[in-house]
This record gives structure tokens, C-alpha cells and sequence, in this order.
């Protein structure tokens, strides 16, 4: 457990580091990406880079890291390694309710210089604004219009399909629609929606893409085809998802039903990500705060970190934290029904760090 927490957390494959957004609240390292060495334990901040950072999202060829900045209600580009900038972009605002914000923004597969942006006005609920597509800092033409206008809609978080052509979006306040986006040198606009199959258990769930499967994995446990929106399975669980198809894995980070209303207790359970059946679990007792993000990291590695108190609040919040975790849960070959696969917390190895 490292004393870095914070809004996001993101792997850097090449140079084998974390990444973490760091708000106002967390002292010397307040409003800074930190870099961490998951193996050598080492924690290096960035320069100051605004207030609040938030959502973050790395160029598939490692060049850039993209940073959401709440209290500038900006984006902020830093080159890798040294976490530079590079290059920073307003998102619009609204004359009376204010500036946008990025709620969440990926890199586009394949094309460093571009990043897809689902913006929303703080204090507002519906509060999507809509999604665009930005080449450095300039806006495509085309945006997808927020549920502020009669043809748009409450999008939540984004994410990239297997190239720079299809976005798929959670919903923001419904919790069951999936919409699908079509993008191309205009921007992007809506292609389908998949309405009232889908469970996202809280406000603006994540979607996670699996290029080795080619599917959509979602906050509430499903497997989506998103071609067409069929749900292809459920695993016994709900959280923040990792997947790994080089190992036939699936990461869930949540409560069990015994845990419920016990905010401190959490529980990472692993699946086999083509059967649905369920390989071990670790539970993780006294966390700091609740749990805003989760990564897979080397071979063998998963990290998280918390945050006490909503992302866009700035008052009454506390410190959080980075759990990094490495050990053969996550990495096991052992068949499906060893004995020795219900809790192999033996094998996790947690670390604490100021």
C-alpha cells in the first residue's frame, strides 16, 4: 500500500510504471502524476500540473499520457517518460452552468495524437454534455450531443473498440444502455443504442475492451458482444474489471454480499475469462477510502487506488491510497477446481510506502 492515492491509476507497459493522478488532498504529492515502480517500490513526482487531476489514459505507442484536470476543466498531454507537458485544451462551458469537465477520455488505438473526451458540467444531473474527438488540441467538427439537447444523450464513460473507428459509452443515469459511436476525420456521432440489457451498478461505470476477445466487459459483471449488444454471460460479480487474455483472466474488484455496508473490507475476485467460472479470490480488509480504479501491471501484478470522497468534490475528502498486489492468484495456471484456488491470499504480496 502506497500513500499515492488518487482519482486514476494507468499501467506504462514500456517502461514498467504506474501512473497515478494525485488530487489537491494528498500533500507533497497533491495535483501531480506520480510514477511508480510497482517492483523496486519507488514513487516519483511529477511537476505540479492543475488542480484536481482526474481521468488519465496513455497513447498506444507509450508517447504520451493524458491527463483530465477538473479544476482547470481542462486536458493536459505530458510526453513519457519524464511527464512533460505538452500541450493543454479547454472542453467549452455552459454560460450558466459553467465549465466542462472530462467525467472520461481514451487515447484512440493506433493514433497517438488523438483522444476521445465524454465531457459534463459539474453539479448537474443528467450532466453529459456530449462526446468529442480531439487531434491535439483542436476539436473535430462533429461532436455527440449531451442530454442537454433533444437528440443527444446521457453518456458515461467511453472507450475505444479494436481501432480508432467505433467508441462504445456506458450510460451516465440510466445504468442498462449501451451506445455505440462511429467516428471517422468529421468526429464522431451516435450509431446504435442497446437499450435495457446492460446492469452498470453506479454512476458513470467504466467499460473495459478486451482486443484479445474483441468484447465489451462492464462494471456489472457482464460480457457484451458489441456488435450488436448481446450479452454473452455474466460472472458472479460487480466492481471495477481488469482483463487479461494472455492468461484467460478476469479481475473483479468489489464487495461480496457479506460485505455490504462494511466500507472498509473488499474482495478481488478472478473468473476464466471464456467459461465464467470462478479461479480464487483475495479479500482486502481496512482499505483507505473506496476503490477508483484498477490495472493489471507485468506479469503478475494488479493495483488499485482510493479515494475518499467523489472525484468532482473538493470538500470533505481524505487521503487515499495505491494497493499494489503481486502473487500466482493472478497469474495461476492450477486447474479451475484445485482446492487450493478459493483464497490464495498466501500468495499475494502487498507493499506500504510514504
Amino acid at each position: 500500500m502506497y500513500g499515492v492515492g488518487g482519482n486514476d491509476v494507468v499501467w506504462d507497459l514500456q517502461r514498467q510504471k504506474l501512473y497515478v493522478s494525485s488530487p489537491g488532498v494528498q500533500g507533497e504529492l497533491a495535483n501531480k502524476i506520480v510514477s511508480v515502480d510497482p517492483v523496486a517500490g519507488t514513487v516519483i513526482p511529477g511537476g505540479f500540473i492543475g488542480s484536481e487531476p482526474a481521468e488519465l489514459s496513455i497513447s498506444s505507442d507509450g508517447q504520451y499520457l493524458y491527463a483530465g484536470i477538473n479544476g482547470q476543466a481542462s486536458v493536459e498531454r505530458l510526453t513519457l517518460p519524464n511527464l512533460t507537458p505538452d500541450i493543454n485544451f479547454t472542453l467549452g462551458s455552459d454560460s450558466f452552468d459553467g465549465p466542462f469537465y472530462a467525467q472520461s477520455l481514451k487515447a484512440a488505438p493506433g493514433s497517438p495524437h488523438t483522444v476521445a473526451v465524454s465531457k459534463a458540467e459539474f453539479d448537474v444531473s443528467p450532466s453529459s454534455v456530449g462526446i468529442t474527438i480531439f487531434d491535439d488540441a483542436t476539436p473535430r467538427a462533429d461532436s455527440a450531443p449531451g442530454s442537454s439537447t433533444a437528440l443527444g444523450h446521457a453518456y458515461g464513460a467511453v472507450e475505444w473498440g479494436s481501432d480508432a473507428s467505433m467508441i462504445y459509452a456506458s450510460a451516465q443515469i440510466s445504468g442498462t444502455d449501451l451506445y455505440s459511436l462511429s467516428v471517422d476525420g468529421n468526429g464522431v456521432r451516435i450509431n446504435k443504442v442497446f437499450p435495457g440489457a446492460l446492469i452498470f451498478p453506479i454512476f458513470d461505470s467504466e467499460l473495459r475492451f478486451d482486443k484479445g476477445t474483441g468484447l465489451l466487459y462492464t462494471e456489472g459483471g457482464q460480457v457484451v458482444h458489441p456488435s450488436d449488444g448481446t450479452v454473452l454471460g455474466t460472472f458472479g460479480a460487480s466492481g471495477l474489471v481488469a482483463t487479461d487474455s494472455s492468461l484467460n483472466r478476469v479481475f473483479i474488484l468489489g464487495q461480496t454480499p457479506a460485505q455490504s455496508g462494511d466500507f472498509s473490507d473488499f474482495t478481488i475476485e478472478s473468473f476464466n475469462q471464456t467459461s465464467f467460472a470462478p479461479t480464487g479470490f483475495i479479500t482486502i480488509s481496512h482499505v483507505v477510502g473506496t476503490p477508483s480504479a484498477l490495472v493489471r501491471w507485468g506479469t503478475n501484478g494488479l493495483a488499485f487506488v482510493t479515494r475518499v470522497g467523489r472525484i468532482t468534490d473538493t470538500n470533505n475528502i481524505g487521503l487515499g491510497q495505491l494497493y499494489v498486489i503481486s502473487g500466482s492468484f493472478v497469474n495461476s495456471s492450477e486447474p479451475e477446481n484445485s482446492a487450493t484456488k478459493s483464497n490464495p491470499i498466501a500468495n499475494v504480496h502487498m507493499t506500504w510506502k510514504r
